[in-house]
């Protein structure tokens, strides 16, 4: 599971996941959430530091505008932080938040930040799934 969380923390923070790849949420049971939460802040001190705001290997977010489109979904969450890092307006900046207890239509599902979603039966992880899929497809035409 350590490669995993390095493999998604990596994904996340590469251009403070302004990018069309990076992991937006992990879909697991309670169990491998409560081991991976504290890996994820361990792997965030290992690669970037205490004051990640600091770190010359982290970007900021593009625009004031894309920064508070992005702070105002964080602040609407209904969901419960687990890691909440710092948001500096002054230099666009946006560090790690892990949101857990996050629902499909939370604003926060929106934004590039990793959601925990607990999925402990089998139809909960098909349904949400089969959701996002058809999601997927409506934005990809709506796109062109």
């Amino acid at each position: 599971m350590n490669l995993a969380v390095k493999r998604i923390v990596w994904g996340k923070m590469i251009n403070l996941g302004q990018t069309c790849v990076a992991p937006d949420y992990v879909l697991c049971s309670s169990s491998v959430q409560n081991k991976m939460i504290p890996m994820i802040k361990q792997v965030m001190e290992e690669f970037f530091g205490n004051e990640r705001e600091k770190c010359s290997d982290l970007c900021r977010i593009v625009s004031d505008r894309h920064y508070q489109r992005l702070k105002g979904l964080i602040d609407r969450t209904k969901g419960n932080f687990a890691l909440q890092g710092k948001c500096i307006e002054s230099e666009r900046f946006i560090d790690l938040h892990v949101v857990t207890e996050v629902a499909e239509q939370d604003p926060v599902m929106q934004a590039c930040k990793i959601k925990h979603i607990n999925v402990n039966s089998r139809d909960s992880r098909f349904y949400f799934r089969r959701s996002s899929l058809a999601q997927s497809c409506l934005l990809s035409k709506l796109n062109r």
